[in-house]
């Protein structure tokens, strides 16, 4: 049985056998299998992977092989259940769009340049949510270690899905201050239009030798230029008043079933996975929320952590933020959706 078939990374134990299903990447994985779980390990280099991975096993007694999901990891390892001898079948939730039709555009949105904006050109108050999205729909073709493109999604594509993103958090959060920080660095003037038309604030960066390097030209690290976006526009709200800050991907969108109110505690909240730092958690970048009496020490932080060579996922700086602080909220779920860019498959967080 299965004989003939390419059977990428290979390991086996007692009656199982896993290897990695085909990927168009470069990336390998070395299995280490037991009576309760698999551990998986990105072998080729210790970082995480962005591939949607998906692995083949085989019981060597039923003769059943079953390929299982396990998506992408922003750990170096991860740990998954078996049972019975096959991996524990994962159901995904059903995943329910948010009603964008009859969203309203605003009439008065501001476009600023990231080298002319001040504090004063923002106004917050003490109630107010401030959902940062960050964004890069135009992006370069320089080279990206550890992936065969900088991105597999299309500048239309990324478009069309920050636009709904924008429309999705009009609906889900209509009381947000929506801050596009957009670091696309041509980008036609009906797109600038119709996204400004969405958000309270779209800060383009551009002109920006700085945001250029970390968002265009860096080949070693996706996560710096958004650092980079964030850690600007924190310095131009950290004085101000406001209730929460967010940040969501641009390329991701909030579902039906996301509640805003779970974000509105008295701490920090992320979405989490099993990792292997002092917490034993790594979290997601994706979306998570800062309360106002945080807000300093995750800017401080994150301004810490930004450097030109860089190599340290932007999950694991996230991440070591979190085991510093006293009191936390995770999450398991945030109910949102998008697509990754070195993968180009959806993701339902």
């Amino acid at each position: 049985m299965n004989e003939g078939r390419n059977r990428r990374d290979l390991s086996v134990h007692n009656n199982i056998e896993v290897w990695t299903h085909d990927h168009p990447y470069e990336d390998s994985f070395r299995y280490i299998i037991s009576d309760h779980g698999i551990t998986i390990i990105r072998s080729d280099v210790t970082a995480a992977w962005w591939v949607d991975l998906h692995i083949e096993i085989f019981d060597t007694i039923t003769q059943v092989t079953r390929t299982e999901r396990v998506g992408p990891n922003s750990c170096v390892l991860k740990k998954i259940r078996l049972n019975t001898g096959l991996v524990e079948k994962v159901i995904p939730v059903e995943v329910t769009e948010i009603n964008i039709d009859n969203v309203k555009p605003n009439l008065s949105p501001k476009v600023l340049f990231c080298n002319t904006i001040t504090p004063e050109d923002i106004y917050l108050d003490k109630t107010d949510i401030v959902i940062a999205v960050t964004s890069i729909i135009h992006v370069s073709t320089n080279k990206l270690e550890g992936v065969s493109a900088r991105s597999l999604v299309s500048p239309v594509d990324r478009y069309d899905q920050t636009l709904r993103n924008l429309k999705t958090i009009r609906c889900a959060v209509p009381n947000a201050k929506i801050f596009l920080l957009e670091t696309s660095i041509d980008m036609p003037d009906n797109e600038v239009k119709e996204l400004s038309t969405y958000c309270d604030y779209m800060i383009r960066y551009v002109e920006n030798n700085d945001c250029n390097y970390y968002a265009h030209e860096q080949p070693i690290n996706k996560g710096l230029g958004e650092m980079y976006v964030l850690i600007h526009l924190g310095e131009l709200i950290r004085n101000k008043q406001f209730k929460v800050f967010c940040k969501i991907c641009g390329r991701y969108r909030m579902t039906s079933k996301f509640d805003i109110n779970t974000h509105l505690v008295s701490s920090p909240t992320f979405k989490f996975m099993e990792g292997n730092g002092r917490l034993n958690i790594i979290v997601f970048s994706n979306f998570y929320s800062i309360p106002k009496m945080f807000f300093d020490v995750y800017l401080e932080h994150t301004k810490v952590w930004l450097k030109r060579d860089r190599k340290e996922p932007i999950e694991h700086i996230l991440t070591m933020f979190v085991e510093s602080l006293p009191e936390i909220t995770l999450l398991t779920t945030l109910n949102i959706r998008g697509i990754g860019a070195s993968h180009g498959f959806y993701n339902d967080l």
